[in-house]
């Protein structure tokens, strides 16, 4: 694929991508990847592509006339629509194989984090230089050439002290379930225990990532934000409902 319509492809949708040589990666993470696809890594390239701040959700918006809310899978259905047309742009379609979305898991945030484009937080989101937390993996894609010139080098511009000795905290204090905390792990059974409670106050939005002051210019829309978090509320009920509840 020409690099300037690779180019022009990522900035219309709002996107950043990433291209590694597979034979490059650890030995460990390689086995990781293979699990998720169902032919040879050997001398491939996987290209890992995200959207960074909110122009992937104002062109998925503006994909349909019918509204993101009122659709079943809206981003993973747009994520592929523009992987096939990286892809077919790229003269790969015979050998290329879209590994995310799909129906295997793939280690996305490590890959994120080799490419220079995540570092860990007290959010437990991964954070990235410029964009903060408002960043997430939209695709991954395998192919025999690689859709971009790779140059080995990654973002190393943000130091990880920046975040975890940040003095303000806004994250920490700014998370009404408590379940941030500086120098430690995230605890999703915090974050669940109060996001499904009639008391919440996160049902549309993550007070602690909106308080993260990385990237505040690339801040998710108050209706992309609040169609994730509807989104991942729902499956926490589902999930509480299973188990028997989070106590």
């Amino acid at each position: 694929m020409q690099e300037n319509q690779l180019t022009k492809t990522l900035q219309t949708y709002g996107l950043i991508c990433h291209t590694v040589a597979f034979d490059e990666l650890e030995t460990a993470l390689q086995n990781r990847i293979r699990i998720a696809g169902s032919n040879d890594f050997e001398n491939c390239y996987l290209s890992l592509i995200a959207n960074g701040g909110n122009g992937f959700w104002q062109a998925l918006r503006s994909s349909s006339t019918k509204p993101v809310k009122e659709q079943k899978h809206p981003v993973d259905e747009f994520s592929l629509k523009i992987a096939k047309k990286i892809i077919k742009h790229s003269g790969l379609e015979q050998t290329a194989q879209i590994l995310y979305p799909g129906e295997h898991t793939v280690p996305l945030m490590e890959l994120g984090k080799l490419s220079g484009w995540s570092m860990s937080s007290p959010l437990g989101l991964g954070l990235h230089p410029e964009f903060g937390p408002w960043l997430a993996y939209r695709a991954l894609i395998k192919t025999d050439k690689p859709l971009q010139v790779i140059t080995n080098k990654t973002d190393k511009s943000f130091d990880p002290s920046v975040c975890l000795s940040c003095v303000s905290t806004p994250c920490v204090n700014a998370c009404p379930a408590d379940a941030v905390e500086l120098g430690e792990t995230f605890s999703i059974k915090r974050c669940a225990d109060y996001r499904i409670t009639e008391k919440t106050t996160c049902e549309r939005q993550c007070h602690a990532r909106n308080a993260c002051p990385v990237g505040t210019e690339h801040r998710y829309s108050e209706e992309q934000q609040a169609y994730h978090m509807e989104r991942a509320l729902m499956a926490l009920v589902a999930w509480s409902s299973k188990t028997g509840g989070f106590n």
